[in-house]
């Protein structure tokens, strides 16, 4: 049983920036120390969303007790390449609008589908 008196021992966490190497499948993803040249694997719970971000020799800022890391932080910005997109028309109200294509059920005297815009909107200011 533990008192209030009691001491507790401090913890020596520090961070370390790592190089993303790789995604390893089920053995998670991995990271380098550019000086030292060991390996740490994180697990995609432990990235969490930002996976999504990680580039191929991105440097990240690794929270490490005892050699084991306990949090992942990336770089505020990431430059990313958009390598497809929908078409977007400007309407005059400045509100910009994506146009996607929906099939409508074919109609029994009609040869052809017949089909129909939805419009997702936006402003950008």
């Amino acid at each position: 049983m533990h008192k209030t008196t009691d001491g507790l021992e401090k913890a020596f966490v520090e961070q370390i920036k790592h190089s993303y190497l790789y995604d390893d499948g089920d053995a998670g993803l991995v990271f380098m120390n550019p000086t030292t040249y060991d390996q740490v694997h994180l697990s995609r719970d432990m990235v969490g969303d930002s996976v999504a971000y990680l580039q191929p020799e991105m440097i990240v800022d690794l929270t490490m007790y005892e050699g084991q890391a306990l949090s992942i932080e990336l770089p505020p910005r990431v430059t990313a390449t958009i390598e497809t997109t929908e078409p977007v028309v400007k309407r005059p109200d400045g509100v910009f609008v994506l146009q996607a294509r929906h099939a409508r059920h074919r109609r029994p005297h009609h040869g052809a589908a017949a089909y129909r815009s939805r419009h997702a909107c936006g402003r950008v200011d």
